[in-house]
């Protein structure tokens, strides 16, 4: 008598619903920083979406019409201490900075690292301790400096 592996079945795929699910399951509570995790994310958000993801970037910003972090310029800003007319604003001056995701004509996706609201009064004098030494990100959530 031969018997024959078993495999298991194929899990179906899953719907647009249970997808977006496991989407949000999957980001739920996850605090890691920001820039860590942000494209991987937009990715994974596209994907869900039917969206294309952002395209490789050119080193001539004119031609990168949707990409990961787009350099942008900001002309005239206030100039550093010590440089001509530091207390003026300086058209010779500009700074740099770079937009996470963006899509010309569409849409600027900022990322940005939050944390949730903690009961630091539950935790344990460790847990109190870990909690402080752990990163934070630009707010907390449901509290005035998120809002």
């Amino acid at each position: 008598m031969s018997s024959s592996p078993q495999t298991d079945p194929q899990p179906a795929p899953a719907t647009g619903e249970g997808k977006a699910a496991a989407f949000i399951e999957k980001w739920a509570g996850k605090d890691g920083g920001e820039r860590a995790n942000y494209q991987l994310f937009i990715g994974e958000l596209c994907e869900l979406l039917g969206a294309p993801a952002p395209e490789p970037a050119s080193s001539d910003d004119a031609d990168n019409a949707y990409v990961y972090e787009r350099r942008v310029a900001f002309p005239g800003q206030v100039a550093p201490p010590g440089s001509p007319k530091s207390s003026l604003q300086n058209p010779k001056f500009s700074t740099s900075g770079y937009i996470d995701c963006y899509k010309r004509g569409c849409f600027v996706f900022e990322t940005k690292q939050g944390v949730e609201k903690k009961d630091r009064e539950a935790l344990s004098e460790a847990g109190r301790e870990r909690e402080a030494k752990r990163r934070k990100g630009h707010g907390v959530r449901g509290t005035a400096a998120w809002d």
